[in-house]
């Protein structure tokens, strides 16, 4: 189940809705997936560690027009993950990526698991005793293709 999407595009057919609505208090256009992988990473930058999904919320609008006055509808929603930690993904293939199954010798989240942080101020992580460097390296999943 891949639930890399590709860059949201306008959708030509719908009506722009030429009023603003409040859609971060009201949810307008925001939907939570029922099924969703359960891990999710970073592949930008420093990211090292393997999360667990929380939810995945689809939004279908985007703000658009002058002053962002106007709401745009999208062909395809963009999905972000939140997890545990409360940390957010967008999940494009360039960004962010879900999997099933971790690598065994990545490293997963502490306060996805309801432990302390992977990774003090500085040096080693509490686990096993690696960097942020070799964590990144060890970063990816089992089943190829998410």
């Amino acid at each position: 189940m891949s639930v890399i999407a590709d860059n949201a595009k306008d959708d030509e057919n719908a009506a722009v809705i030429k009023e603003r609505l409040d859609f971060k208090i009201h949810g307008f256009g925001v939907m939570r997936a029922k099924r969703h992988p359960p891990y999710v990473f970073g592949i930008r930058g420093v990211s090292c560690l393997i999360h667990k999904i929380r939810y995945v919320e689809m939004h279908w609008w985007r703000i658009g027009g002058p002053c962002g006055a106007w709401l745009i509808k999208l062909k395809k929603p963009v999905l972000i993950a939140t997890t545990n930690c409360a940390q957010s993904f967008r999940l494009d293939g360039d960004i962010a990526r879900t999997c099933q199954l971790p690598n065994p010798d990545a490293l997963p989240c502490g306060r996805c698991n309801s432990e302390g942080a992977t990774f003090g101020k500085s040096g080693p992580s509490k686990k096993e005793g690696l960097t942020r460097q070799q964590a990144h390296v060890k970063l990816g999943c089992v089943v190829k293709g998410y």
